[in-house]
C-alpha cells in the first residue's frame, strides 16, 4: 500500500513510523493535559468534537486535525504541539483516507467522544489509552492491517 500526499509517497513502513510517533506524543499529551488541569478546564475540545460529529469531507478532516493539535497544546509542552503540527499535510491526507470507511468514521466519532469525556474528567490513564486506540485503529485501517517490520 502506498499513500500519496502532495508530491511524496508514504509506504506502510513510514505510515507505521508516523503513527508510532503520534502515539508517543499524543498519549503523553493526553496524560499531561489531565494531570496539569488544562484538560478538565478546557472547553475547546467539546467545540471541536461537535465539528467532528457534524462534519463531512474537508470539514471533518480539519476538525479532527484541529482536535488532535489542540490536545497537544493542552499538554503545556510547545515542542509536542510544534512536532505534531509539522505533519499537517500528511496527517490531513491520511485522515481523509481513513474516513473513507463509514464504519471507521462512526467508531472514531465515538472514541473521540470518550476521549473528550476522559480528559474532561481528568482521567489520564483512560485518555492516554483512548488516544492510542484512535491512532492505532487508523494505522490498522490505512495499512490494511499489514504487519510491522
Amino acid at each position: 500500500v502506498i499513500m500519496e500526499y502532495g508530491s511524496a509517497q508514504m509506504d506502510v513502513s513510514l505510515l507505521h513510523d508516523l503513527m508510532d510517533l503520534r502515539v508517543l506524543i499524543e498519549c503523553e499529551c493526553a496524560r499531561l493535559a489531565c494531570e496539569n488541569g488544562a484538560g478538565p478546564a478546557d472547553t475547546e475540545l467539546d467545540v471541536l468534537l461537535g465539528k467532528i460529529k457534524s462534519g463531512t469531507g474537508t470539514e471533518l478532516v480539519d476538525a479532527t486535525f484541529d482536535y488532535h493539535y489542540h490536545l497537544t497544546k493542552l499538554s503545556g509542552n510547545d515542542v509536542y504541539a510544534m512536532t505534531f503540527k509539522a505533519f499537517h499535510g500528511p496527517l490531513r491526507g491520511l485522515t481523509s483516507e481513513h474516513y473513507r470507511s463509514a464504519a471507521e468514521r462512526k467508531r472514531s466519532v465515538k472514541l473521540h467522544a470518550d476521549l473528550t469525556a476522559a480528559i474532561g474528567a481528568g482521567d489520564a490513564e483512560a485518555a492516554s489509552r483512548l488516544v492510542g486506540e484512535i491512532i492505532m485503529r487508523a494505522d490498522d485501517n490505512l495499512s490494511g492491517k499489514k504487519r510491522r517490520r
